[in-house]
């Protein structure tokens, strides 16, 4: 079978593509995988074939200043819908028309707008994919709404209530997506009131929720045909698996674990002090850490011998040897956070991530320290009673050994197979 993967965004976005699309290939299907064109060298080192998808990367003297857009906590998704993927709809179809030409089947991600509308002008196949329980806005299992941050009223308040809410926000951003119903006028197709991010993105024919039920379990409202599949895990740089770099081996096997801290692909980007606020926080507690500081960008200077700061480490390797890890929320790397056994402390920027940190948080599995609050002191507070609490650390341990289990490539594999 000919099958295209199409995925916009950060690696967090990418990463579970590339399991699913080599879990594929062997069984023995043709995949290629359609997303930024800053992408192809990685998909093709992790052996899938590459097909250019826009929009791609800022020029690097716009990407900072788009990050900082990107990760605000408030403004951040409106800026990635607005500013970033609807300016170029025409040209996302036009790309992702090509890379489906002889296709069998399309598998979408959310963001990626023009999936639907190939699919429906056309004829092609497609599932959708969904990798944040946000994306289903359940009224059973309510979401943090990416523009009220810090508000986890959702989660307590009654079904209708909740339904309320969700329609006004929908009302709210149906705006951000107008070029859609434009687009989708252009092509012939006919009107379709659905919002686009919400009805408008699934697939009759089934939908993957690429996470695990140890994040969210399935509800009763979501979409026909939805196939939980667990998490679908890639950490690799460069298509191969990656030991850990020889200076953070010989860290971790000189003394008590270190406490970890990331903040993924995207966050780092506007880390601002985050890891010098980690690094006060650390000693006070007394306690060694690791910094993952990302490629490029700045190290805290005069680090202690307690404390390694290194640009990336497969969080697969190095998490499930952290005390605790301390991280910025994203999807993939609350995955890999659960996976790893241990305690959080989630510092959410944007997006998804403040529901993921409502999601730890709920189940007794870490902390929340919200962004524009993290402070040495703060995280100290936060990490304190991880360090010491042995109920909530072996509930950590129950759920890593649940999600050593599943098989969220092999689930998904099966799934694609099916819906075809």
């Amino acid at each position: 079978m000919r099958i295209v993967l199409a995925t916009l965004g950060s690696f967090g976005d990418l990463h579970p593509f590339l399991a699913v699309g080599r879990g594929l290939v062997a069984r023995g299907h043709t995949v290629t995988l359609a997303s930024c064109p800053q992408y192809r060298a990685k998909v093709e080192a992790a052996g899938l074939r590459f097909a250019p998808l826009r929009p791609d990367a800022p020029a690097p003297e716009d990407a900072s200043e788009l990050a900082r857009k990107v990760m605000d906590a408030r403004e951040g998704t409106r800026t990635v819908l607005k500013d970033w993927v609807m300016p170029v709809l025409r040209e996302t179809y036009a790309d992702l028309a090509a890379a489906c030409d002889g296709a069998d089947l399309l598998v979408n991600h959310t963001i990626v707008f023009p999936g639907p509308l190939l699919a429906q002008k056309t004829g092609l196949p497609f599932l959708s994919a969904v990798l944040q329980p946000i994306v289903f806005f359940s009224e059973y299992d309510p979401c943090v709404p990416p523009t009220t941050p810090r508000w986890q009223g959702f989660a307590r308040l009654p079904r209708p209530l909740v339904r309320a809410a969700y329609r006004l926000g929908w009302r709210m951003t149906r705006p951000w997506l107008a070029p859609v119903d434009a687009f989708r006028a252009e092509l012939g197709l006919p009107p379709d009131p659905r919002h686009p991010l919400i009805e408008g993105q699934f697939s009759s024919r089934g939908t993957l929720a690429l996470f695990s039920a140890a994040l969210a379990a399935p509800q009763p409202d979501w979409p026909i045909n939805t196939v939980q599949t667990g998490f679908a895990f890639y950490d690799s740089l460069d298509g191969k698996t990656e030991a850990l770099p020889a200076a953070l081996e010989t860290f971790l096997a000189s003394g008590e674990p270190p406490v970890v801290f990331t903040l993924g692909s995207s966050a780092v980007m506007t880390a601002g002090n985050f890891f010098e606020q980690a690094v006060e926080a650390t000693k006070t507690l007394g306690c060694r850490a690791v910094l993952l500081t990302g490629r490029d960008q700045p190290v805290p200077p005069n680090l202690p011998a307690s404390i390694l700061a290194v640009p990336y480490a497969p969080h697969s390797r190095l998490m499930p040897r952290a005390a605790v890890n301390v991280h910025q929320g994203g999807v993939g790397t609350t995955g890999q956070a659960l996976r790893a056994g241990k305690p959080q402390v989630v510092v959410p920027f944007a997006h998804d991530q403040p529901d993921h940190a409502a999601r730890i948080t709920r189940a007794g599995l870490g902390a929340t320290v919200y962004r524009d609050s993290c402070t040495a002191r703060t995280l100290a507070a936060a990490l304190q009673p991880l360090l010491r609490d042995a109920a909530l650390q072996e509930r950590c341990r129950m759920v890593g050994e649940q999600l050593q289990q599943e098989d969220g490539v092999a689930r998904a594999c099966e799934a694609i197979e099916r819906g075809h």
